[in-house]
């Protein structure tokens, strides 16, 4: 409790004055500056901006205003708050999703079987698609092939054998994992000219080869689409 020194006389301040001073080698007056001194005078060492702001506006609010300003940090500390959690939660979300598989891709074209290079020999018609089947992810294929050019060529061939093979990390051979002979009176363009070809998930290099039984007699243009749908 602070005494009521209001109906203190000069004399008895002057008592005090000199019990004071004789306990410190400040006198009453000077003490009474330091308690009393501006607020302003201080420096605090606020390295963030809004914090600094705050202080300031509470040193420098003028009478009645103290509630407003305190008010306002209340609010501010409040915002902060909310976006921390945000934040936090934005963070469990990419924590979750990071693993999602990305966009399955639609490739199509075109290429050409160069008959002189391929005659009756096996060729990876997969190499010349604009993307290739090589990866290392998890993925799986559904391939369609246009075989109308090559049934309309006048070679006599009968039947085009048709692999999907898989790289096994076995020096640099593949393996045939899945094959079908497809007959040319199969893929006449009154019949179905188009093969389906599947490729089930994998995270190997994939190649699908053809291979005719007769050496066609001029080059064929054979279309292709396919979809890769990622898996991770």
């Amino acid at each position: 409790n602070i005494a009521d020194i209001s109906s203190l006389g000069a004399t008895e301040i002057g008592y005090l004055d000199v019990a004071i001073s004789s306990r410190s080698s400040h006198n009453a007056a000077a003490i009474w500056a330091v308690a009393t001194r501006n607020l302003t005078s201080q420096a605090f060492p606020f390295t963030n901006p809004g914090a600094a702001l705050d202080v300031s506006n509470i040193r420098t609010a003028a009478y009645g205003q103290y509630n407003t300003e305190m008010a306002r940090i209340t609010a501010n500390v409040a915002t902060e708050a909310k976006q921390n959690t945000i934040d936090g939660i934005v963070d469990d979300i990419k924590a979750k999703t990071v693993n999602l598989p990305a966009a399955n891709v639609d490739v199509s074209g075109f290429i050409t079987w160069v008959t002189l290079t391929h005659t009756t020999t096996e060729g990876d018609i997969s190499a010349l698609f604009s993307t290739d089947l090589t990866g290392t992810t998890r993925r799986s294929y559904a391939v369609y092939i246009d075989l109308t050019g090559c049934e309309a060529d006048g070679a006599a061939w009968t039947t085009c054998t048709v692999r999907v093979k898989i790289d096994f990390g076995v020096g640099d051979a593949y393996r045939t994992v899945d094959k079908k002979a497809i007959a040319k009176t199969d893929v006449a363009a009154a019949a179905e000219p188009g093969v389906p070809i599947d490729v089930p998930a994998t995270a190997k290099n994939v190649q699908i080869t053809l291979q005719f039984d007769v050496q066609l007699a001029a080059d064929a243009t054979i279309y292709y689409s396919y979809v890769k749908e990622a898996l991770e």
